[in-house]
């Protein structure tokens, strides 16, 4: 009978997430690419090169997000417009006719005149997006 240290297992394991290296004088990579020593490869021969993965971190290549537009329901928004149900999802319920309400939270930190904290600058403000979003709008 045999036994693992899973503690060492687990931790190599981690390092090969990681991401190997190229050789010193550099390598070719699962894409075709030539890396230079050092530098991370690639994982996948689908990779590009210089490419990050889609998180914008590399401007120029970010898409236009998908917005969260009611519970379960994502669209794109229009240029320059946000989408109300996602700005103020943490301070308000959804009823079962799907229209919002202030919740506690709203309530606390209207309270505690914590709205600097927030998208939105005043109760009035979120109660008129709420009014905005029960009319039938979805962007702001």
């Amino acid at each position: 009978m045999t036994t693992t240290n899973c503690t060492a297992l687990a931790a190599s394991e981690a390092e090969a997430d990681q991401g190997r290296r190229a050789k010193p004088g550099g390598e070719t990579g699962l894409n075709g690419e030539h890396y230079e020593g050092g530098q991370f490869m690639p994982a996948s021969a689908f990779t590009v090169k210089g490419k990050h993965n889609g998180d914008g971190r590399k401007a120029g290549n970010r898409k236009p997000g998908r917005s969260l537009v009611e519970p379960g329901k994502r669209e794109v928004a229009p240029e320059g417009q946000r989408a109300i149900f996602q700005t103020i999802m943490l301070l308000v319920d959804v009823d079962d006719d799907g229209r919002l309400s202030p919740n506690g939270a709203a309530h606390r930190v209207n309270a505690n005149d914590a709205w600097e904290y927030h998208p939105i600058e005043s109760m009035g403000a979120l109660q008129a997006m709420i009014e905005a979003y029960n009319r039938g709008e979805r962007f702001a």
